[in-house]
């Protein structure tokens, strides 16, 4: 619209170029840009008229990167006294099913155990019957963690295990949800209080091995009229994504570490 009324003679176009007058030191400014996307931060701070398909990388592979610990290794096993969590992402057939578990460190950081992906396909769908049986090999290694179920396709499961675990219904591909569950995984990826080990949740595609770090680093942001939300090419995935920023959002909601509210309430 406002490329066509720029060059529309019936239009009256009045654009203020250069970066606006602030309440906000440039310190502040700095603070939180690091919790948006560059594109979001060139509207918001710089007033920057920027295209939504074009500059919307959710973070780089190097920053995705950083969050790897080469000291870490998948666990079968919890530590006592340690309350886990798991983000459980189902996809039948064309999305893969991801089942995140993690925790809160005595550093503040959500530490990834564990990442398990299992793929269905037209001729064998994924069965909840799969989800169960790695639940429940998480309680006899982990204790009951706290679930954190997207409820598409999953109510059944929902109320047949909520009098067993505490679960709670997140619906990461709709609405406000998604934006908190993207600005808090942005969030811990950028400042590094995220933790997952090499290899996490590795899958081979086209011949070539295919990780954690290489999904979120593919990740693309969608502007929304609630904020943003992360999503994927034609040819992408982000169903790790979602299982970790589920997981994630919860630990970090319950630890008070981040305010998402405030977070969010600049755009």
């Amino acid at each position: 619209v406002f490329e066509i009324a720029q060059s529309a003679p019936s239009w009256f176009v009045y654009e203020a170029a250069g970066k606006l007058a602030s309440w906000m030191s440039d310190v502040r400014i700095d603070e939180l840009r690091r919790l948006i996307p560059p594109g979001l931060g060139k509207r918001l701070y710089d007033n920057v008229w920027t295209d939504p398909a074009g500059d919307n990388a959710f973070v780089t592979y190097e920053e995705a990167r950083g969050c790897e610990d080469t000291d870490m290794a998948c666990r079968e096993k919890g530590e006592p006294g340690v309350q886990y969590f798991a983000g459980i992402d189902y996809g039948a057939v064309k999305d893969a099913t991801a089942m995140s578990l993690g925790h809160a460190d005595n550093e503040g950081n959500v530490v990834v155990d564990r990442l398990d992906l299992i793929q269905g396909s037209q001729e064998s769908r994924v069965q909840i019957s799969a989800i169960e049986a790695w639940v429940e090999r998480i309680k006899r290694g982990f204790g009951k963690p706290v679930l954190v179920v997207d409820p598409h396709q999953m109510e059944q499961f929902i109320q047949r295990h909520e009098g067993t675990y505490e679960i709670v219904r997140f619906e990461p591909r709709a609405g406000r949800a998604n934006h908190d569950l993207a600005a808090n995984l942005r969030s811990v990826i950028i400042n590094r209080t995220l933790r997952y080990y090499t290899g996490a949740g590795e899958v081979y595609r086209n011949g070539r091995p295919h990780t954690l770090t290489d999904e979120l680093s593919q990740l693309v942001v969608l502007s929304r009229n609630y904020g943003y939300r992360i999503s994927h090419d034609n040819a992408g995935h982000d169903d790790r994504a979602v299982a970790v920023g589920m997981m994630a959002l919860e630990v970090v909601q319950r630890k008070g570490r981040v305010n998402v509210a405030t977070a969010e309430r600049w755009f």
